[in-house]
């Protein structure tokens, strides 16, 4: 089991039962306890838990848990559009990886092959990390707990000193309006820095994205060059994202 695998079902266990023992969580994932309590202390050095004697408990941060809980949504559609968007990277690369369920997934799927693969996601940092043959670069930054995700001026220095063939970026809503949206204006400032270093410029969002527009804008969509999407995305929205020169690939 992946330590981000064993960390969601960490924070499942907090969630529904408001705590959770070192001894138990160290018996349900057949680990050590000094695993389990080194998971508890960068859980709560994001402010997912806060730690007990004898184990951790709940707070108000936890309870949200959205990178956890988007994890299990539209999880199959999220594959796929990893899958194809993966495609698009050749050996000998240098890619860049925004936070994000999708983006992981896009992660998951890269063949190593001489890349080098920078990102600003704590959770794709852990697993590509594994991986010895990806040459891996990871951002400073201010640390966004919601998505795990290094944002900000320290964060963008060190994207802003290197140059990429592909980036892929996530987001929470798309729209010919109101272009590559999500939540937070530092975590948009930071993607805009990620696009604009990239020689192709890729968004990955499932169909449910598709028409909504969220708080902070990335970019105007004809900024980027391919929207990643799914096969649930009605035909009428796809084809007027591709009038305005965005390349569209849609996964089964």
């Amino acid at each position: 089991m992946t330590k981000p695998t064993r960390w969601s079902r960490i924070l499942a266990l907090v969630r529904s039962e408001g705590s959770v023992s070192v001894r138990a969580l160290a018996s349900e994932f057949d680990v050590s306890s000094s695993t389990i309590r080194r998971d508890l202390a960068e859980l709560e050095d994001v402010n997912l838990v806060r730690r007990v004697h004898g184990g951790a408990m709940a707070t108000n941060v936890a309870l949200e848990a959205p990178l956890t809980q988007r994890r299990s949504q539209r999880s199959e559609q999220k594959q796929g559009i990893g899958r194809v968007a993966a495609r698009l990277v050749s050996p000998g690369m240098a890619v860049s990886l925004s936070g994000g369920t999708t983006t992981t997934e896009v992660a998951r799927q890269l063949i190593p092959d001489q890349l080098t693969v920078t990102t600003n996601a704590m959770n794709i940092a852990n697993e590509l990390s594994l991986r010895s043959d990806i040459e891996l670069i990871v951002t400073g930054g201010l640390l966004r707990a919601k998505s795990l995700e290094l944002i900000g001026p320290l964060a963008e220095a060190t994207i802003d000193a290197c140059n990429y063939d592909v980036a892929f970026v996530g987001a929470d809503g798309v729209s010919n309006e109101t272009g590559i949206t999500i939540h937070d204006v530092t975590e948009a400032s930071t993607n805009r820095s990620m696009l604009a270093r990239s020689g192709v410029k890729v968004c990955v969002a499932d169909s449910s994205k598709l028409g909504a527009t969220a708080f902070a804008r990335i970019c105007h969509l004809s900024f980027i060059d391919v929207l990643v999407t799914d096969s649930e995305a009605q035909e009428s929205v796809l084809a007027t994202i591709e009038d305005s020169g965005v390349r569209v690939l849609v996964a089964d």
